[in-house]
């Protein structure tokens, strides 16, 4: 929602241990990357200025987890959930400095937490309590 919908409205989005992602990277072709769909530079400048968290779990680092994609091009984004999480919160940083543009993503990472529903539900219930810059 937040790489398409950049004008919509929201506070905060969170994107948690998920199997593989849209990556802002333009040479790679949807649905892994943004190559062959039309969308400049300056729809980026809002991307970036939306408030995401890529949270994900220290623990979710099984590279064959029964529910974990293994296309090729999921894999080049990483072995395992955590990996490809890193990833894709780099590549938009990497995408963001390149053109100078505003970056509002954070990215934490979930200690003792593997790919758990509940346990990443925890985790956003303590840090909602608090205020998040």
């Amino acid at each position: 929602m937040v790489m398409f919908l950049p004008e919509a409205r929201f506070r905060l989005a969170v994107a948690a241990n998920a199997g593989w992602y849209t990556v802002p990277d333009l040479s790679v072709d949807m649905p892994y990357g943004i190559g062959n769909i039309n969308l400049g530079i300056e729809h980026f400048r809002k991307v970036f200025s939306s408030r995401l968290l890529v949270l994900l779990g220290d623990d979710d680092d099984d590279p064959f987890h029964r529910s974990l994609r293994q296309t090729e091009e999921a894999i080049l984004q990483g072995e395992h959930r955590l990996a490809r999480g890193k990833f894709f919160y780099q590549t938009a940083k990497n995408l963001a400095k390149k053109y100078n543009l505003p970056f509002k993503w954070e990215k934490s990472i979930v200690p003792m937490v593997g790919h758990s529903n509940s346990g990443m539900a925890e985790f956003v219930h303590v840090l909602l309590g608090k205020p998040f810059e």
